[in-house]
């Protein structure tokens, strides 16, 4: 148990902060002595913890894109840190959570948003083998008087689960926790029921084989809604005046990270060998790839999907953001046609 409780920590922390300084330096050093004459270079913001959002990113790039220009990667360490690095127009392509590209873009940060990739996320767990599914997960909840334990704090899941009871499906209190502290009470024990994102739920799985899961949020939000079991949680975003100055690019990478998601569809473990090992971090390719197995990759065009991306906006953003949807510049749609 203590090896397990280490090896998570471990994670957790190296993908916090400690990987946003390690995988930057790292990614810098290449071209850290640019001179005028060097080629462009791109610099690719992104999350340790999301894999399948930019499974389709790195095959394009392996496949060739972005040409002759270089590409430096960094990590940002929360939403908070993204939202930031946006706002002050930091970086040239950014992989994010819809709601905050489109906040940052609502404060007048230039944001493309080219893609969404990102389209099933959220689980339920339990340690109560008497919850079979989310009815009675609720219930064990409430006789229990043991909240539904929900991972990170600002997740945008906590905006679908109340659509979930508001449309009226079950009922919980919740109680949310920071990643790291909520995967050490996993591992003694002291959760029993949990809503937590891919790839942690997989690395819990692992760590703790008490817990299993119950149902998935996008799933069950489906069931009441009668729409497709998915939901535009993520994607890439572009600088916006990259996107005005070089279509073409932007265009570029969004043909080649649809015939990527296309060519793994039906075997998305096979966009493992597509991360680099400092993007899968520690996580190890056993619990990614049990990951995988309850995820889609899946690349759509923004403007192919714009309805779909307002209709969850407006479920998880905030009363005052979603009054403002419509202001959303045409930009912030994908890049202009040829």
């Amino acid at each position: 148990m203590r090896r397990a409780v280490f090896s998570v920590i471990v994670i957790l922390a190296v993908g916090g902060l400690g990987a946003f300084y390690l995988f930057s330096d790292r990614a810098a050093s290449p071209t850290a002595e640019q001179g005028p004459d060097a080629p462009p270079r791109l610099v690719f913001y992104t999350s340790f913890g999301a894999t399948t959002p930019q499974i389709p990113f790195w095959g394009a790039v392996k496949a060739g894109w972005p040409g002759g220009a270089g590409l430096e990667t960094r990590l940002w360490k929360d939403l908070d840190d993204l939202r930031g690095v946006i706002m002050a127009g930091r970086g040239d392509i950014w992989l994010g959570h819809s709601e905050g590209l489109a906040q940052a873009a609502l404060r007048g940060a230039p944001v493309c948003f080219l893609a969404v990739t990102g389209w099933r996320k959220f689980y339920f767990l339990s340690a109560d083998p008497a919850a079979v599914d989310l009815a009675s997960l609720a219930t064990l909840s409430q006789a229990q008087n043991s909240p539904l334990m929900v991972t990170p704090p600002d997740s945008p899941a906590m905006a679908i689960l109340d659509d979930v009871a508001a449309r009226g499906g079950p009922r919980f209190v919740t109680a949310p926790h920071a990643p790291r502290q909520l995967a050490l009470l996993a591992l003694r024990g002291q959760a029993r029921h949990i809503l937590a994102p891919e790839p942690l739920v997989s690395l819990l799985l692992t760590k703790a084989p008490g817990l299993r899961v119950v149902a998935s949020l996008e799933d069950e939000h489906a069931k009441l809604t009668g729409g497709p079991a998915r939901l535009p949680i993520a994607g890439l975003a572009m600088h916006g005046e990259l996107a005005r100055r070089r279509p073409e690019l932007a265009r570029q990478l969004l043909a080649a990270m649809e015939r990527v998601a296309a060519d793994l569809a039906d075997d998305p473990a096979a966009g493992l060998a597509l991360l680099p090992p400092e993007v899968a971090g520690e996580l190890g390719p056993d619990v990614l790839r049990l990951s995988l197995s309850r995820d889609m990759i899946m690349t759509r065009p923004t403007a192919q999907v714009r309805q779909e991306v307002l209709a969850y906006l407006r479920l998880v953003m905030s009363p005052a953001d979603r009054q403002r949807l419509d202001q959303l510049p045409e930009g912030f749609w994908g890049p202009p046609a040829p």
